[in-house]
């Protein structure tokens, strides 16, 4: 027979999925603004990241210049909003005192926001310097690097602010 605690973190957890897809499809996603709005701030954020790091860059809707070349193009699968829930719903689902779960999730979300933002400029930079490490860092590298962030914030929210009873059985 599974351990009851873990047939409860699975209903949880389904229940968080179901909440967060019915949010998503039948409120945000309907009329695109909440999309376009993501998409935009995280082009803008790589257009400045860009730009701060000497490249003259410019910004087009959702696609990010560099020197007048167009390099990458933020979608709502690029804008991070996915891996925030991800994130927001493992730390629900471990629990805690209500305001440093708040507070957790929110400093985590910038983190991953920034992050985000650092990964969407450099892989303009790389775009536009040679498509071949463009290519490669798109699919391994920066997905590597956002997803390592998330399980260190998930480790660090788990080993500091989860208190985790040990029964001896």
């Amino acid at each position: 027979m599974p351990d009851k605690k873990l047939i409860i973190l699975v209903v949880k957890a389904l229940f968080l999925y179901l909440l967060w897809y019915g949010v998503y499809v039948f409120w945000l996603a309907p009329d695109g603004k909440f999309d376009a709005w993501m998409n935009e701030s995280v082009a803008y954020g790589g257009w400045l990241f860009v730009n701060a790091l000497g490249y003259d860059g410019c910004i087009e809707g959702t696609n990010i210049c560099v020197n007048i070349v167009s390099t990458v193009r933020i979608n709502n699968g690029c804008n991070g909003f996915e891996i925030y829930c991800i994130f927001a719903g493992f730390i629900i689902l471990f629990g805690g005192k209500w305001w440093e779960t708040i507070l957790y999730i929110i400093i985590g979300i910038a983190i991953l926001y920034v992050s985000n933002i650092l990964r969407v400029g450099l892989l303009a930079i790389d775009h536009y310097k040679s498509y071949k490490v463009f290519s490669f860092n798109h699919k391994f590298t920066y997905v590597i690097m956002v997803y390592s962030i998330v399980f260190v914030l998930w480790y660090v929210w788990i080993t500091k602010f989860v208190k985790i009873k040990h029964e001896n059985s």
